[in-house]
Order: C-alpha cells, then structure tokens, then sequence
C-alpha cells in the first residue's frame, strides 16, 4: 500500500493540473530544507508550474520556476507560480518521487517547507524573503570586500 501511496498523490496531483487547464493557483516563493541532493530533485517541481513552451505566449519571467540554492547545498528558496497550491505534501512527493520508501521517509521526518507570504500578497513574500536572506546572509552569499569584489572562502 505504501508504494501507490506516491502513485495515487502524483496521480491527484496531475488530475487536479488537468482539471484547472494549467490555470495558476497560487504565485510565492518557498523555502525547503532537509532534502538531500535538493539542487537535483528542483526541476521535478516544475510539473506544477507554467510551461514557458505553452500556447500561453505571455507568461511573465516571475511566473516561471526560479531558484536560489544555498552556499552548502542544503537548502532552496524556490519562487514561482504554481498550477496547484504547493503544500508540504505535494512538494514532498515531487522532490522524491523516485526515492525508496526508506529514504522518502527520512526525508519526511527531516524536511522543513515554509512558505513565505502565504497571508498577503507576493510582494508581502518577497519581502519576507528578503528579510530571511539578510538575517541568513552567511548562508547564502559569498562575502565581498570593500570594492564588492567577491572573498573566497
């Protein structure tokens, strides 16, 4: 039962895409955590956002999927519009959709999936995002020196 869990949820998901005719459910930006090797598992997310090869000619570059890796690999801030309203469960299940059952759920346990703005408008997200960024700067950003040039580590 455990392995259709996967199929069932991809199965909803892509039903649910259909259902809507690729309409956009929800603009934001996310932070996920915990995910190893997340810069590989990215690209998977783009099954619920807008396909910049669609009919539609007039996507704008902040409706496709963009995305900020963190210095040590560990994290992602991903931005975008989605066709489905990206929960935990739903990026979870895009991130490790061909994960064994073992590594799905250590990845389930140590996963952390905020989104950001998810009150207000996505300029109320953006700026959020900026504000972790600054607090989190060490963690994101190479240092520079007073010139602006960049200080390797």
């Amino acid at each position: 039962m455990r392995r259709l869990l996967p199929l069932f949820i991809a199965f909803c998901v892509f039903s649910g895409i259909k259902a809507q005719g690729g309409k956009i459910a929800w603009c934001g930006y996310a932070l996920i955590e915990g995910v190893p090797n997340i810069e590989f598992r990215l690209p998977m997310l783009s099954l619920i956002t807008p396909d910049p090869e669609s009919a539609r000619s007039n996507l704008q570059p902040n409706e496709l999927l963009q995305v900020k890796i963190s210095l040590d690999g560990s994290k992602a801030i991903v931005e975008g519009c989605w066709k489905i309203f990206p929960t935990r469960d739903v990026m979870l299940n895009l991130l490790l959709l061909s994960a064994n059952d073992r590594e799905k759920e250590s990845v389930d346990q140590a996963m952390t999936y905020t989104l950001f703005g998810i009150d207000g408008s996505r300029e109320d997200g953006a700026a959020q995002v900026r504000e972790y960024l600054q607090k989190n700067i060490r963690e994101w950003e190479l240092p520079e020196d007073e010139s602006g040039e960049v200080i390797s580590k």
